[in-house]
């Protein structure tokens, strides 16, 4: 009587079985994680670049594995939409898997944060690179020429310009440097504490990286984006630095660095000038208390230039900015103190 019960029990068990495999609930035998169609693949398991395993870490993060990052899905490039494909690929030829590709109508003339692709309001479009390197990207019908911006981890980013619809494009990818160097005062100090931003233009795309100095006033930034010899007139690089007691200081002209290799750039910051005045009225020369009074900077007056053809000029990004905002005493004066002045 049980040997019955248990068969029965065991035919009941196979027939649910077989119906969850027919609907998709379970994975086919040999098949890989599942996953909803058009979503982007979620390793289900991964190994820190220090070699241990998620499961040897479970005492640190309270007995769970940490969550795997989700790559968000790309929506499917409509019938008949202008694209072009390609490849991406190394210096030895071997194809970059996870590039991203980004696709820019020449017509542009607004910058953008990498985090701002695929916004609204974004005009090109974007794709992700499978483990040989290759992509399809689709392309913004306002315009036929297009410029491409690769991008990967480890990699120095480039831009590839003059690309239309139906064009097999081949784009290299150097790896990527480093820019070190200290920050010290005119007595030759070091200047612990200081923000270095590293800026550059990647044509209409703006990238920002940062780090603070340490003690002895050296700072680090790994994976500089201006590598050589992909940086050229049209990749424009600047540095704001800004230390507590110091003026801010803005230079243009940041060294690229060789693939892999390390480039050096030194600053010098000042106390700066003060600045002071007063606000009266025009007609009693009565003083104005209360009166908000704002210093910008000069840098950045001049639009930048896409080159002929490529639509027009955009206004330089970080500048003019705001530097500082005081209010006036009661009796119109006002004081603004570590004003910019010839860092170097």
């Amino acid at each position: 009587m049980r040997s019955s019960r248990l068969w029965l029990v065991l035919l009941v068990a196979a027939i649910a079985a077989a119906l969850a495999w027919s609907f998709g609930l379970l994975p086919q035998p040999g098949a890989g994680p599942r996953r909803d169609a058009g979503s982007a693949p979620v390793a289900l398991e991964s190994t820190p670049a220090d070699g241990a395993s998620d499961a040897s870490k479970l005492a640190a993060t309270g007995g769970r594995v940490p969550d795997a990052p989700v790559v968000p899905a790309r929506p499917p490039i409509p019938e008949g939409a202008p694209r072009l494909a390609g490849v991406v690929v190394d210096r030895q030829g071997k194809g970059v898997g996870g590039a991203r590709v980004v696709s820019i109508p020449d017509t542009t003339a607004k910058t953008y944060l990498p985090r701002e692709i695929g916004g609204e309001g974004f005009p090109g479009f974007d794709a992700i690179a499978d483990g040989e390197g290759r992509f399809v990207v689709a392309l913004s019908k306002a315009s036929t020429n297009h410029l491409l911006v690769a991008t990967a981890e480890g990699f120095s980013s480039t831009v590839k310009r003059d690309v239309g619809v139906g064009s097999e494009v081949r784009i290299l990818l150097e790896r990527a440097g480093r820019l070190v160097g200290t920050v010290m005062n005119v007595e030759a100090e070091p200047v612990a504490g200081a923000k270095v931003r590293v800026l550059a233009m990647l044509d209409v795309l703006r990238i920002e990286q940062e780090a603070v100095t340490d003690a002895t006033g050296a700072y680090r930034i790994e994976g500089w984006v201006a590598a050589k010899p992909a940086a050229t007139w049209w990749q424009p690089t600047y540095a704001l630095v800004e230390a507590a007691g110091y003026a801010p200081l803005f230079l243009d002209r940041i060294p690229a660095a060789e693939p892999g290799a390390e480039a050096r750039r030194d600053f010098v910051v000042v106390r700066g000038a003060t600045v002071s005045g007063r606000v009266v009225e025009a007609d009693t020369d009565k003083p104005v208390g209360g009166v908000p009074v704002v210093l910008w900077s000069e840098e950045g007056r001049m639009n930048m230039s896409r080159g002929m053809g490529r639509g027009g000029s955009y206004p330089m990004p970080w500048g003019p900015r705001r530097l500082a905002q005081v209010e006036t005493a009661p009796d119109g004066t006002f004081r603004f103190e570590h004003v910019p002045s010839n860092g170097f």
